[in-house]
């Protein structure tokens, strides 16, 4: 479990920092549906009207963590997918397994990134990290079966996705208690099978969920 930020960031006069290291905390150990500003505040060790002073409320705090972590992950999986090589199979599920283990060490993923409510246009400042991450994320998938058109890729992609998301998820909720993986395995396991499915085949005639 991370320490409390105890304000530290605030001391020293960028409250907006320390606000976003607590929260980055706090949804670590919490998650989304659980997260307060409040206690936010008592994490950040400020008062509990301080948050407001950067961010206009709860939803607004989320989508500025929302945007630093598209930026984290695009970033990664770009570094990530270069060192592996040219081949897009392999380079897809390599991305898979980067977002795994980027969500089982921040515990944070597209559960926040893509929240309900960030379509807003209150929000228009988030869609500018969002937009470029899903847009890597959709090149990998496209360039898997290119022949396959735009309706197939995202379909390769969602189901990327929900392998890579899934394994994280069973991870953090327990369901894999008894196994112990550690996050390296994890982050194999997501690799290795987004690379079973990405070299199967045509991909499925279905409408895609459209992230």
């Amino acid at each position: 479990m991370s320490k409390p930020t105890t304000g530290r960031g605030y001391h020293h006069g960028d409250l907006r920092a320390a606000l976003l290291t607590a929260a980055r905390e706090l949804l670590s150990e919490h998650g989304v549906a659980q997260f307060s500003v409040s206690a936010l505040a008592k994490r950040a060790g400020v008062s509990s009207g301080a948050p407001y002073r950067h961010f206009a409320d709860r939803q607004a705090l989320l989508a500025a963590v929302a945007a630093e972590a598209a930026d984290r992950l695009r970033e990664q999986i770009e570094v990530a997918v270069e060192e592996v090589g040219p081949d897009p199979v392999a380079r897809l599920a390599t991305a898979a397994g980067v977002y795994t283990r980027l969500r089982l060490e921040e515990g944070i993923g597209l559960d926040l990134i893509l929240q309900p409510g960030f379509d807003d246009p209150a929000h228009a400042d988030l869609h500018t990290h969002t937009r470029p991450l899903m847009d890597t994320l959709m090149e990998l998938a496209a360039q898997v079966s290119p022949q396959d058109g735009y309706r197939r890729a995202l379909v390769l992609l969602e189901d990327t996705l929900a392998v890579a998301h899934g394994y994280s998820a069973m991870q953090r909720d327990g369901a894999f208690s008894q196994h112990r993986y550690s996050t390296a395995d994890l982050e194999g396991k997501a690799r290795d099978a987004v690379a079973v499915l990405a070299g199967s085949g045509p991909r499925p005639d279905r409408d895609p969920v459209h992230l």
